[in-house]
């Protein structure tokens, strides 16, 4: 089945805002762009799709509050921002007419089988009263950058491979991650102006050369690709998309050719 037949049928849909998305160039939430998102999720839970929103954009929010917040200190800009980045969330949906609930997650809510099953439980939960949960890792107690407990494998280092994750623990056939720019492209875009847009990746097929990390977010284009790889291994359809183009999520979930959809091998 094609990717975009898969967004049409999907009843759970993981939606992941990057940093860039989340925020303006001052650091504050970029609130017009954030309340057309919100309004394009309240527009599918009306349609009777459930979304799950995975959200960046903590510790920049952080590091935008006045001197003595916690400025230079990515763990504590992490906790102030995140307060922040609810407060902001619930406000919108409220408005929307939707509840909202908070989850900070870290690798062990993944690896640990029985607090991966309360995870599960948690988010179906939530998602059969019609509450929209908003995830973000947990940075101010994670350990970014670094292996955990010794020799065990990395599960992921972004938010782009915990949509990925979160996506497989709701059994959402479909994730949207929504960055600065319209997809992936054959080059860098800003230094080749002859970059061509990709509208369909298959992993089997395609070497890609893609666009660097995000200067402001840890995830960046190669951890998109990672997470994309990652989902479609999994039966999931997957879309990179551009997060300041207002309405976009509805007409990816309509099964739109926007942005670059991934398939696996042999789709």
């Amino acid at each position: 089945m094609s990717p975009y037949r898969v967004a049409t049928l999907a009843s759970r849909i993981v939606v992941k805002v990057g940093s860039n998305v989340v925020l303006d160039a001052d650091g504050r939430p970029a609130a017009e762009r954030l309340r057309a998102l919100v309004a394009s999720i309240a527009a599918l839970r009306a349609a009777g799709r459930e979304v799950v929103l995975l959200t960046s954009g903590a510790v920049g929010l952080g590091r935008a509050r006045p001197p003595g917040a916690g400025d230079g200190d990515r763990q504590a800009c992490a906790a102030v921002g995140q307060a922040r980045l609810t407060a902001f969330y619930h406000a919108e949906f409220a408005r929307a007419g939707l509840d909202v609930a908070q989850l900070l997650l870290t690798e062990d809510d993944f690896r640990h089988a029985g607090r991966a099953r309360r995870l599960a439980r948690t988010l179906d939960g939530l998602l059969a009263h019609g509450t929209v949960p908003v995830i973000n890792e947990n940075d101010a107690v994670s350990d970014a950058g670094t292996t955990f407990d010794g020799d065990l494998p990395v599960l992921f280092r972004d938010n782009d491979m915990l949509a990925t994750l979160v996506a497989k623990a709701t059994r959402a056939s479909l994730v949207v991650l929504l960055s600065d720019v319209d997809g992936v492209y054959t080059a860098d875009p800003a230094l080749e102006p002859s970059a061509a847009l990709i509208p369909l990746v298959a992993f089997n097929e395609t070497e890609l050369r893609a666009t660097g990390a995000s200067a402001r977010g840890r995830g960046g284009m190669q951890a998109k690709l990672r997470a994309a790889e990652r989902a479609v291994e999994a039966g999931i359809a997957v879309v990179i998309a551009n997060g300041h183009v207002p309405g976009l999520v509805e007409r990816i979930a309509a099964g739109e050719a926007v942005g670059t959809w991934f398939a696996g091998a042999g789709r």
